[in-house]
């Protein structure tokens, strides 16, 4: 399977920046340590963001529009706010040095998903053509972010880039409500979301893609930044022995967004404008993630 390239964001040159207070180094083999204080920096971040590294305010988290399909739907939601990511846990952080690569494993307890959708088209065995409020709330939810990194020298020092990076993810739950879904008719309407939510594990299987790829577009930025203004050897303690080495392939939840060329189509990407002088607060969360993203079917 040959993954799409999202080109989430692009960072130009940056200056070397003071490593921030709430981030406390960490042996890099030391993935209990690593745990603790990146879900400190997380929480740190949440309400605020952080300025100086455009990284912008995560509660809530505001999606100005987002479409996706499945082939036989086109889905439009405006003005996505996603509630949850303020309980999320790191469940797991690890580091191999030696072949540069990484994993976070995020945990997701509850989460609520909730805007103004348009949709038109086939699912199931339903046609729909309608527009009003909607809201998807996830239980249990699991998302583990794969990624390679290679190190950049600059003015003496080594900075990490993010490569190739993947997501995969796995739902125990999920119930969904969309108004007046059967335009005009309230008992369809209702009837319609009864069989959605009994048929919510297919559901999620067409859907659940672009939320992960939100997701991961999030922890995308924040580590990224730092990645790029700090030096490596700022960020972790980097002396380790040979003993101390973990090595992985990789770990994957039950749900794999497809990505090849044959069931995927990414239509638009943005690129986040790193010149701006805004507020953390005010950096377009659009920029995170492709704008619209469709799974096609066959």
């Amino acid at each position: 399977m040959q993954k799409i390239a999202l080109c989430l964001f692009f960072f130009g040159y940056f200056s070397e920046a003071k490593l921030p207070e709430y981030i406390t180094p960490c042996p890099i083999t030391d993935s209990s340590c690593l745990k603790e204080h990146a879900q400190a920096t997380l929480k740190a971040l949440l309400n605020d963001g952080d300025r100086k590294f455009k990284i912008p305010r995560l509660y809530p988290l505001i999606i100005p529009e987002l479409e996706l399909g499945t082939g036989g739907l086109t889905l439009r939601i405006k003005n996505l706010t996603v509630e949850g990511i303020e309980d999320g846990i790191l469940d797991t952080v690890k580091f191999d040095p030696i072949n540069k690569k990484a994993l976070v494993k995020i945990v997701l307890p509850y989460s609520r998903m909730f805007g103004n959708y348009t949709a038109k088209g086939h699912i199931l065995i339903l046609t729909l053509d309608s527009a009003d409020k909607g809201e998807v709330i996830a239980r249990g939810g699991e998302f583990t972010w794969n990624f390679d990194y290679i190190l950049e020298k600059r003015n003496g020092d080594e900075y990490a880039k993010i490569t190739n990076d993947s997501i995969s993810f796995k739902i125990e739950k999920a119930e969904m409500y969309f108004k007046n879904i059967v335009n005009g008719n309230e008992r369809l309407s209702n009837s319609t979301n009864e069989l959605l939510n009994s048929e919510w594990k297919t559901v999620v299987e067409d859907f659940g893609p672009p939320i992960a790829q939100t997701i991961k577009g999030v922890y995308n930025l924040i580590l990224g930044s730092y990645f790029q203004r700090i030096p490596f050897n700022q960020l972790f303690v980097l002396n380790f022995e040979n003993d101390e080495l973990i090595h992985f392939d990789g770990d994957k939840s039950d749900v794999e967004p497809e990505t090849s060329n044959k069931s995927g189509r990414l239509l638009k990407s943005y690129d986040i404008n790193n010149d701006s002088d805004s507020e953390a607060s005010d950096v377009n969360l659009n920029n995170l993630i492709p704008s619209t993203y469709y799974k096609t079917s066959g």
